[in-house]
């Protein structure tokens, strides 16, 4: 984060690492359903939420994880599973679930796409959204007033996209998928490509290690 603390997130707890110490907190459930729990960061906002729809925010001031929502009063679907959070410049939160996209702005949610599961969300400029489904790829302008998401990806296979990276000097996107490899998508001509020599088994992570290296 800011301050240079590595947050680690489990379902039994969070911690939090510094260079000789560290600490972990934990999250009040509500409900005792979570299978998964992770973390997302923006600015000085940080928040846990659970694949069950709770969601906890981190008060630096009584330093300890505090209920902001549990997502499940709002939506229809009561099974519905949290995939991933994005935090915007206003903190609003995009959620990406299994049965739609919707946005959280504190007292309401509102429901951008109603239908299906959108895995991944990644941050292509402060104000663009890539949102990965199984076999599409989409980008929405979230500082739009009646922002809506378009289609970016074109033959993309139908992979649960487990993994992005957005390489914005070059205008392409790196996709890490759960059964076939990784991929390279150019989003000037809309192009998607094979990388070999990667083994067609989950690519979990991707991470940039220098200006031609990730």
């Amino acid at each position: 984060d800011a301050d240079g603390f590595v947050w680690v997130s489990s379902k039994m707890g969070i911690l939090r690492f510094a260079s000789h110490n560290y600490c972990i907190y934990q999250l009040p459930y509500s409900e005792h359903n979570a299978l998964t729990v992770r973390l997302e960061c923006r600015g000085n906002m940080l928040v846990a939420y659970c694949n069950s729809g709770q969601i906890f925010v981190y008060n630096r001031i009584a330093d300890q994880f505090e209920p902001l929502s549990n997502l499940t009063s709002f939506m229809i679907n009561k099974q519905q599973i949290v995939y991933k959070i994005a935090i915007d410049a206003k903190q609003n939160l995009w959620i990406g679930t299994s049965n739609g996209f919707y946005k959280y702005t504190g007292d309401q949610i509102l429901t951008i796409e109603s239908e299906g599961a959108f895995f991944n969300l990644e941050w292509f400029s402060d104000n663009n959204l890539i949102l990965a489904e199984r076999n599409k790829l989409e980008i929405i302008d979230t500082d739009a007033p009646d922002a809506q998401p378009h289609d970016i990806g074109a033959n993309l296979p139908p992979s649960i996209k487990t993994s992005l990276l957005c390489d914005t000097r070059r205008n392409r996107l790196w996709i890490g998928t759960k059964t076939d490899g990784l991929l390279r998508l150019d989003l000037t001509n809309h192009t998607a490509t094979a990388i070999d020599g990667i083994p067609k088994l989950p690519v979990l992570a991707l991470s940039q290690f220098n200006d031609s290296t990730l």
